[in-house]
C-alpha cells in the first residue's frame, strides 16, 4: 500500500510540474522531483521483490500486465525527457529540441498516466 501512496506523490508531482509548464523556475524541479520519485520507486520495487523476474515468469491478468508494460515504456521515455530537458533548461535545445521534448514528455506522461489507473489492478 505505501507504493501506491509513493506512486500518488510522484504523480502529483508530475501532474503540477505539466500544469505550471510555462514557469521556468519551477516546473523543472517539480517534474525532476516526480521523475526521481518514480524511478526510485522502480528501483526498490526491484530490489525488494524482482518485480522484473516476477513480470516474465509470473501469470498476470491483463490489467495488471498493462500497469507493467506501460510503466515500463514511461520509465524508458523519461530517459530523453531528462535529457531533452537538461538541454532545454540550459538554453542548448533551441525550438526543434524543445519540440521533441514536449512530444517526447507527453507521451512518457500518457504512459505514466495509464500506470498510475492500471497501478489499482495490482
Amino acid at each position: 500500500m505505501e507504493e501506491k501512496v509513493v506512486a500518488t506523490v510522484a504523480y502529483a508531482l508530475l501532474i503540477t510540474g505539466l500544469l505550471l509548464r510555462k514557469n521556468r523556475r519551477v516546473h523543472p524541479w517539480l517534474m525532476l522531483s516526480g521523475i526521481a520519485i518514480d524511478l526510485t520507486l522502480v528501483i526498490v520495487l526491484q530490489i525488494q521483490r524482482n518485480v522484473i523476474q516476477d513480470a516474465i515468469t509470473e501469470t498476470y491478468n491483463v490489467l495488471q500486465g498493462g500497469h507493467i508494460a506501460v510503466s515500463a515504456i514511461a520509465v524508458v521515455l523519461y530517459i530523453p525527457v531528462l535529457i531533452l530537458g537538461a538541454r532545454q533548461w540550459r538554453g542548448r535545445g533551441g525550438r526543434t529540441g524543445r519540440l521533441w521534448h514536449i512530444r517526447v514528455a507527453l507521451t512518457a506522461f500518457t504512459f505514466r498516466s495509464a500506470g498510475f489507473v492500471l497501478m489499482f489492478s495490482m
